[in-house]
């Protein structure tokens, strides 16, 4: 018989946090924080010299070492902590290795004869090099048993060469193909068949090239190992089994900075080693260091190494040609460095703190700087300050393609924008033709205008709409262009003419209708010229049919919708829908940064706009953000602050301007994830049990009845 059984499930969200190094407020069985891991499905999990901590939302559980209980941690003392590329979280203590086991919410114990170091997993045969103190190897198979362990025995020529790794260095001590496995030690180079299960171990002399016996670390390039030695760098044929000397210094070779599939960087006590590898080849360069000593360990984030020591109170910061180093001093001291994603935890002995990525979703612009206006057109990009227009080509480029100096002052100006033409008014207009860079001083100066000051300026078909503080002047672009005066006045009179707006905030022709947005009645909507009033959208109290805003401003019509979409100062977003004539609200309770709206741009299937110190868009249905965690940081925005500029997308104020890749938009959305960390059964005589999960499946026996 089935019977309805109510779950409670721990769910896991997932999300990032603002970049900067900052101390973490958990609370952890011991603030001896030894090490750090952090797992897909949102696990947080702290070691500690005093219990094993893992972290799950809001939610916190201690794990200890209980020698009564073989489904317990080893020993409490946690020294590292490891993640599989599966996912599986090996626990390393002085007994050896606890792995923990998420169906059962519990551990299997692998002891072993000395205190575990480090551990190195081969996803190629599936199981797991557990490095000890001075036990050998350990190696742990995918069903986490041991499989074999290897010791160094003076009269076995087929074991390892030392069995003391209390020292493991992390960058490589094992290099890993389908049939072998390689192994470097403080006595020796070791090549472990996979197969046969036997070594070979190799010592300095004339065979190997090697000088010393204690390997630094290895680098595996194609069929090639690279030892690296404290004196030399020796290649090792996989193919033919030789080995020949590929460079050799004068100094200790003491750190491995780099080690990648391409180049290992190495730091002896006075240069710096580089080596390349390129289609077969390998090139080696000998140079004095430019930097300070860097720290042994290395992780890396982004665009950066970070290079620490334990028990240190710093780290360094290092770009990745490491010429730029940069210490960081902290208050306590280190234990361990992890990076995760995005995220770099620090495990101190006195809590654990967190370093974000810095982000570089937007970027500064090279040719940022002051600016009246910034325009995109025609792959060109127009910026005008004081009284020069610059033109630029490219994004990247410091240095205009061409410019000049006009006999106007930008500063007080008012600017519209129509194809290759930008209008600029105050008490006359000026126009800058952007397609063959000519300037047109004043074409309408005072007297065309009756000396009125212009307070805005808008482009519609072939007709430029100059508004001043009592009325709007229209005027025919293309006559305007070719020397022509043709100008209409509409003058507000308070009894011939008291509907014509008087100035205005934005107009918005759609079809014959002109919406006008304007200081005294808000939303209007004319007929065929200014002299018609048809409508009003003053609010009447009722939200859907008229406009609940005192404060109107910017208009944009979008015909695939059917929709008039009107920015407001305090009100927030509009949206009115032209069939059924509805208005739609959208304010900060709904994801705006603000309820101030300033500029609209339509783009590559988005609307995006500028309100309050962001930027806000849609996206499926939801409105998103972008602000200075993103890395925004315009202040002073233009009226028209956001330009599409190729793929980019520009956001442009007074003092700086910025961009980004639209396309990035994708990528950076947040993710968000729900994962089952823990399942109770609660049986009718209220008794506990976990529920067992496998494959996925939760099995629920007949006595579990919430």
């Amino acid at each position: 018989m089935k019977k309805p059984l109510n779950l409670l499930l721990i769910l896991l969200p997932f999300f990032s946090v603002i970049a900067q190094v900052k101390p973490l407020d958990y609370i952890t069985s011991s603030k001896n924080i030894t090490d750090i891991s952090y797992q897909k499905n949102g696990l947080l999990w702290i070691g500690t010299d005093e219990g094993l901590n893992v972290f799950y939302d809001n939610e916190h559980f201690v794990y200890y070492g209980k020698i009564e209980d073989s489904l317990s941690l080893l020993n409490s003392n946690i020294t590292k902590l490891f993640n599989s590329s599966r996912e599986d979280l090996f626990v390393l203590s002085q007994g050896g290795v606890s792995i923990y086991r998420p169906d059962l919410f519990k551990f299997k114990q692998l002891p072993m004869a000395s205190a575990p170091t480090a551990i190195v997993e081969n996803p190629i045969s599936e199981v797991f090099w557990v490095a000890t103190q001075n036990s050998g190897y350990y190696i742990i198979d995918k069903s986490f048993n041991k499989v074999g362990h290897y010791t160094f025995d003076p009269l076995n020529p087929l074991s390892i060469s030392t069995s003391n790794f209390s020292k493991t260095n992390p960058y490589g001590l094992v290099a890993i193909d389908s049939i072998k496995t390689f192994i470097g030690t403080t006595n020796g180079f070791n090549v472990f068949n996979n197969k046969q299960k036997t070594f070979k171990r190799y010592f300095k002399g004339k065979k190997t090239q090697l000088t010393s016996n204690r390997i630094v670390g290895l680098g595996k390039f194609d069929s090639s190992i690279v030892i690296i030695s404290e004196n030399e760098l020796v290649r090792y044929d996989n193919n033919n089994e030789r080995f020949n000397l590929l460079h050799k210094s004068q100094y200790s070779i003491n750190a491995i900075l780099v080690n990648n599939a391409h180049k290992i960087v190495l730091q002896t006590t006075d240069t710096q080693i580089e080596l390349t590898y390129k289609t077969g080849a390998f090139s080696i360069a000998e140079k004095k260091k430019i930097n300070d000593y860097l720290l042994p360990n290395n992780v890396s984030l982004g665009n950066q190494n970070i290079y620490w020591q334990e028990d240190l109170h710093y780290f360094q910061q290092s770009t990745p040609d490491l010429n730029q180093v940069n210490k960081i001093i902290l208050d306590d001291e280190i234990n361990s460095i992890k990076a995760f994603d995005d995220k770099v935890y620090f495990a101190t002995n006195n809590g654990v703190m967190l370093m974000d990525k810095e982000k570089t979703f937007i970027t500064d612009l090279t040719l940022s700087s002051p600016a009246n206006l910034i325009y995109a057109h025609n792959g060109k990009l127009i910026k005008l300050n004081n009284n020069s227009i610059d033109v630029y080509n490219s994004l990247e480029e410091k240095e205009p393609l061409f410019s000049q100096k006009v006999n106007d002052d930008f500063n007080e100006l008012i600017f519209e924008t129509d194809g290759a033409s930008i209008f600029i008014g105050g008490e006359n207009i000026s126009v800058y033709n952007v397609e063959t860079n000519k300037y047109m001083h004043s074409v309408l100066n005072k007297e065309h205008l009756r000396g009125v000051a212009l307070t805005n300026l808008k482009a519609i078909d072939n007709k430029l709409y100059a508004g001043y503080d009592n009325g709007i002047i229209e005027i025919t672009i293309d006559k305007l262009l070719t020397g022509q005066i043709e100008l209409t006045n509409y003058e507000y009179n308070e009894l011939l003419n008291k509907d014509i707006p008087r100035a205005f905030y934005d107009i918005e022709k759609i079809d014959s209708l002109f919406y006008v947005t304007q200081p005294q009645l808000g939303l209007s909507v004319y007929k065929n010229n200014f002299n018609t009033l048809v409508k009003s959208f003053a609010y009447n109290r009722d939200k859907t049919k008229s406009l609940a805003a005192s404060t109107p401003t910017k208009l944009m019509h979008r015909a695939e919708e059917d929709a008039l979409y009107i920015a407001t100062l305090g009100s927030g977003l509009f949206k009115y829908n032209l069939s059924n004539e509805e208005f739609e609200n959208y304010k900060t309770e709904d994801g705006l940064l603000s309820n101030n709206i300033y500029d609209f741009l339509y783009t590559n299937n988005q609307l995006f706009f500028q309100s309050g110190s962001g930027i806000n868009y849609f996206d499926n249905g939801f409105i998103k953000n972008i602000t200075e965690e993103d890395g925004l940081n315009i202040k002073n925005y233009h009226r028209e602050s956001l330009h599409k500029f190729n793929d980019q997308l520009i956001i442009s104020g007074k003092e700086s301007q910025q961009a980004f890749m639209i396309g990035q938009l994708e990528k950076q959305k947040n993710t968000f994830s729900l994962s089952l960390f823990k399942s109770m059964g609660i049986d009718e005589l209220n008794n506990q049990k976990i529920i067992e999960k496998k494959d996925n499946t939760l099995t629920i026996d007949y006595k579990i009845k919430t």
